[in-house]
Order: structure tokens, then sequence, then C-alpha cells
């Protein structure tokens, strides 16, 4: 049994985790991450040769593909959280797994979706509030077996009386990936590519960091849950 609390684990710490966790399981973790994001490249590019900027068929295929989209991020982020609890898993018994949960996801991942539009539309501090105080359901649907409602409650339940904590986490998160991407944002521009080859760079780094921020999320929800319920089996890579 081990105790985490997250008060005394930084924010920089979490990232050398989701790091060392990312260079040794390298290969599963980026097959995941290109498959989750290799239909948005695609619709992409098919807006981005529309004389519109949006293309028709790109419109028709965003709910497969947004379909497609939650499966391998619900598969990326079992993968990456089993892999830190130093479970024996294989990327086919990830993807097994995933099939099982898929549809509480993918109504939780609408439900969160809609929310954080519809606040950020409103007044922007209800959406950054709903992407804060829900973020973590997808956990309690993976590894504690929730429905999505009871989900959202455990998230919240999680989440509630450490709000600035976390949103800080995803400030801090935010920061990281934008210092990462915007020399290649301004590289790009400088060298006038195209929208089309902007939008494949794009989506490539998009991929190359989304397993970094699996890994750190989900140290924080591992300590969250031992903070929260006092202790838990949990094996923390190191």
């Amino acid at each position: 049994m081990t105790a985490v609390s997250s008060s005394k684990v930084s924010f920089s710490e979490y990232l050398g985790r989701a790091l060392r966790l990312y260079a040794d399981n390298f290969s599963v973790l980026m097959n995941f991450s290109f498959a989750c994001m290799a239909p948005t490249i695609f619709k992409s590019l098919l807006d981005a040769t529309d004389e519109t900027g949006v293309s028709l068929i790109g419109v028709l295929l965003s709910p497969v593909i947004f379909c497609i989209y939650t499966f391998f991020l619900m598969c990326l982020t079992y993968m990456t959280s089993s892999l830190a609890m130093n479970r024996d898993l294989t990327a086919r018994d990830a993807v097994t797994y995933v099939r099982t949960k898929f549809f509480r996801g993918l109504g939780g991942y609408l439900l969160l979706s809609v929310g954080v539009i519809a606040g950020l539309f409103l007044l922007v501090l209800p959406g950054i509030y709903c992407f804060t105080v829900f973020y973590f359901f997808i956990f309690a649907v993976l590894f504690e077996e929730k429905g999505v409602w009871v989900a959202f409650k455990r998230s919240d339940e999680l989440v509630r009386f450490r709000f600035w904590r976390v949103l800080a986490a995803h400030g801090w998160a935010f920061f990281l990936s934008v210092l990462v991407m915007l020399p290649f944002f301004v590289g790009m521009k400088m060298m006038g590519l195209s929208s089309g080859i902007t939008t494949v760079i794009v989506g490539v780094l998009v991929a190359i960091v989304m397993p970094v921020l699996a890994g750190f999320y989900y140290f924080i929800y591992a300590d969250l849950k031992v903070e929260h319920d006092g202790v838990m089996n949990i094996s923390v890579h190191s």
C-alpha cells in the first residue's frame, strides 16, 4: 500500500515521471497516439484543400472521426496508466478492454465537450470550471468501473477540494505544450509552408506530445485518488 500526497509532488516531478514512462514505452504509446490523431489530420487536410476552408466530406465524416479519436484516446490513456502501474499489458489487451468501455467513454467525452464549449461561449469561466472538475471522469470509467454519470461525480469528488491545484496543472500542461510547439509554428510561418503541410506537422507534433500529457494526468489522478481515499494499491513508474 502506498500513499502519495499530491501536495508534496511538484508538477515538474509529474512531468519527469511521464517522460521516463514515455521513453521506456515509446513505440506502443506512439502507435496509439498516431492512431488517435491520423483521422483528425486527414480531416484537416480535406478542409485545407477546399476553397471554402470547410470540406463537406470532412463535415460528414466528423462523427466517425470523433469516434475513432475517442477510442484511441481511451486506449492511450488506459495503456499509459497501466504501464505506470507496472501492469503486464499488451496493445491488444488495451484495445480489447477499451472496447468494453467505449460507449461510456464516448458518451462522457460528448457531454464534457458540450459542457465546456457551452460554458466558454457563455462566460468562459463555466467552461474552464467544467473542464477542470470533470476532466478525470475517464479514469473512473476505465479503472473504477463507473458509469458515465457516476464517473463525472467521482471526478468532481476528487477535484472539489483541490480545484486550484488541478486548474494550475491544466495551465502548466498548456504552457509546456505551447512552449514546445511555438518554435515550430514560427518556423512554418517564416518558411511560408502551405496549409496542408502545416496541418500535417501540427498533427504530428500533437501526437508526439499526447503520451506525455496522458502520463502527466495519470500521475495527478493517482495522487488525487490516494489523497481522497487515503491509501490504495499503486505502483509508480520511476
